[in-house]
């Protein structure tokens, strides 16, 4: 066997790979948006804390979403917190879509003093009315 042989025989998998792996993200992307039907119905969970550049714009592309059924479900621990103007302007804005937001209270049970995150998350919980959860 010839080195050529060996190089061959040990490149030509690699290629082969790579070729199919081009082929299936080229289908990949190829693929429309899908009509909504079909799918599974959503809750996606998101804990706010405090007001940031561009908020109502972050939080509006998780409403504006291409799939169908879903919810999105804004959770703050408080009604003072910067976050919640914004939220009551886009459920405002956008009315019909499934935009809920809930006041979790201070973080307290398991995960009290470990992560507010998490604590305002595990609150958030019985407000969603899917099975599938997206945490955002």
């Amino acid at each position: 066997m010839t080195p050529a042989d060996l190089i061959l025989g040990f490149s030509l998998p690699g290629w082969l790979y790579l070729v199919a792996a081009a082929i299936a993200a080229g289908k990949f992307a190829g693929r429309g948006a899908e009509d909504g039907k079909g799918t599974l119905p959503v809750s996606v969970l998101k804990p706010l804390s405090g007001a940031e550049p561009h908020l109502y714009d972050n939080l509006r592309s998780f409403a504006e979403q291409e799939y169908a059924p879903f919810e999105v479900i804004f959770g703050a621990r408080e009604e003072k917190d910067g976050a919640v103007p914004v939220v009551r302007a886009l459920i405002g804005d956008l009315p019909g879509r499934g935009l809920f937001l809930l006041f979790t209270g201070p973080a307290s049970g398991i995960n009290l003093g470990i992560n507010r995150k998490i604590a305002n998350l595990e609150k958030m919980l019985p407000g969603a009315h899917n099975d599938l959860l997206v945490l955002a």
